[in-house]
Formats: structure tokens, sequence, C-alpha cells
């Protein structure tokens, strides 16, 4: 200890107690080791560190030819994701990004040709408008779109209205996605669009909310859509003011 060695754990150390002095970096007082120096570690390689509770950090790591087999390995994985990619090693990190700015593109053009589709599938959406104590309600079922495709459609038909409520409702195969977004107007005449889809969403087995202005539900219940949108009427019918 007068060295300034450290006692890194807590079990007790007997009268004779072995010193490890790693090159002046680290002295520590030592119960055991697994190697008689440094060197026959040879190679050391960090595979992961995280954190296992408060102020404990645990760091795993592999040596010697466990280190060479894991370079291996990642050799392999190189040279197989260099064939499917058809580039060389070299070219592999400006490949991948070239395919994502791609997918990127692709992604976008497609969510606009959906969005495209979802209005001209809609007709003349001003003769779906019904209104309801004195408030334009539009609710209709969509071709399949995402969120961001269903919200953007939203606010498009809901300034196409002018005042008044939209609720959306939209399948895939396996699931309902619901959007209500309500004015200003007909939030101030009890339009709840939270309340709303949370209500209408219970019909499809689903839930959701949000806020008064603009809301998303999901259901599992596909079948149930169309009657998800025929619930709308009586659903806003209840919270408005007469």
């Amino acid at each position: 200890k007068a060295m300034g060695a450290t006692a890194l754990f807590s079990e007790k150390y007997g009268d004779t107690v072995r010193v490890v002095n790693m090159g002046g970096w680290s002295i520590e007082l030592c119960g055991g080791t697994h190697v008689p120096h440094t060197g026959a570690i040879t190679t050391f390689k960090i595979v992961s560190e995280s954190g296992i509770a408060a102020g404990v950090r645990r760091i795993e790591a592999i040596t010697g030819d466990n280190v060479l087999a894991y370079y291996a390995k990642l050799e392999e994985r190189m040279n197989t994701i260099a064939s499917l990619l058809k580039a060389k090693d070299s070219e592999i990190e400006d490949k991948i990004a070239a395919l994502t700015a791609h997918v990127k593109t692709l992604t976008a053009e497609n969510e606009g040709l959906k969005n495209k589709l979802a209005q001209s599938s809609l007709g003349d959406v001003m003769s779906q408008v019904q209104e309801i104590k004195g408030v334009k309600v539009l609710a209709t079922r969509v071709p399949g779109l995402d969120a961001g495709g269903l919200r953007e459609l939203g606010d498009q038909l809901r300034d196409k209205i002018g005042e008044g409520i939209v609720v959306l409702v939209t399948t895939t195969e396996d699931k309902v996605s619901i959007l209500a977004t309500a004015t200003a107007g007909a939030v101030a005449k009890g339009a709840h669009s939270g309340n709303i889809v949370r209500t209408i969403a219970a019909v499809c087995d689903g839930k959701g909310g949000g806020r008064p202005d603009s809301a998303m539900a999901g259901g599992k219940d596909v079948s149930k859509a169309d009657d998800v949108v025929a619930a709308v009427a009586d659903t806003v019918s209840g919270m408005l003011k007469d």
C-alpha cells in the first residue's frame, strides 16, 4: 500500500499479497491472475461496454486467438457485403450512402403517389361532407397511407372544407389507422380530435388520442374499418354544443 497499490475488490487479503505492477500505469493488490505476465494476453479487443448498475459499467473483451478469429469473421462479413453491393472493399461506404439516398428518394416519391391516389379516389370530396350541429364533418376511408401521408391529406382536406372536422380511416393487411383533425372554430364548439379517435378506435379494437385539433389512433380489426367511419357522426354529435 505504501507503494501506492490499490485494493480493487472487497475480499479479504492474507498477510502476503501479490502486487501487480503494469509498467507504472497501474499498481494493484491482487489475489491472483490468470496470466503470468501481460505479454501472455497478446491482442486485446473490447467488444462491448454497458451500464449494469448506478455508477457501474461492464466492459467485455476478447483476447489472444479469439481476437484473430473475430477479425477473420469480420473480414468474411465485409467480403459478403462488398459482394452484395457489387463493390470493392474501399467503395462500401460510398455505395451504401448512394443506396440510402436512392431509397429515401424512392420512398418520398412513393408516398407522394399514394397521396395523389388517395385524393383521386375521394372524387368530389365536398359531396361527402355532412353538417352536424352547424359544423362541417368529413369522414371517409382512403387507400393505404402512412402516418405522414394521413396528416398531409387531413390538413389539405381540412383547409378545403374551410371550417370543421376531418376524419380519415386507412388500412393495411393487419392494421387500421385513424386521423382526426379539427379547426379552431370546431374545437370552440366542443370538438376534440383526441376524444373522437379514442371513441371510434374502440370499434376496431384499437386505441389512441391526442390534442383537440389533431389526433391519431390505431386498431386491429381491419374488417371494422367501415364501421369506424360510420361511428364518426354519432361521436361528433355527442360532443358538439347545440
